[in-house]
């Protein structure tokens, strides 16, 4: 939502902006006083959009997605450990070994 407003694009507009006839060099009296502040205002408007997108249940995570789950009637529930019985066609993988399908990661633990 605030990406546009990067530290480079604020101090661009601000130089661009600056009266006629003032230094707007690097080091000069004007780049020096108006950098600091456009550094405080870019982080500010990357605070903006994190909290943005805490506020929405599809884009909120840890604590915020709690709360917004909440104004639902909704609480989340603790991660359970599942167990997965496979029969592998081709290699079988040694016990320990990492796998991976279907777009998830697996561990074989032990081979029946």
């Amino acid at each position: 939502m605030f990406e546009t407003y990067t530290y480079e694009k604020l101090l661009e507009d601000v130089l661009d902006n600056a009266p006629d006839g003032i230094d707007v060099r690097q080091g000069s009296i004007f780049f020096d006083s108006v950098a600091g502040a456009l550094l405080k205002i870019a982080k500010l408007y990357t605070d903006l959009d994190l909290m943005f997108s805490l506020v929405f249940i599809d884009t909120a995570t840890g604590e915020f997605l709690d709360k917004k789950a909440f104004e639902y009637g909704v609480e989340r529930l603790p991660a359970t450990g599942c167990r997965y019985y496979v029969d592998f066609q081709g290699t079988t993988p040694d016990a320990g070994e990492r796998f991976f399908t279907d777009g998830l990661y697996f561990t074989l633990k032990k081979n029946r």
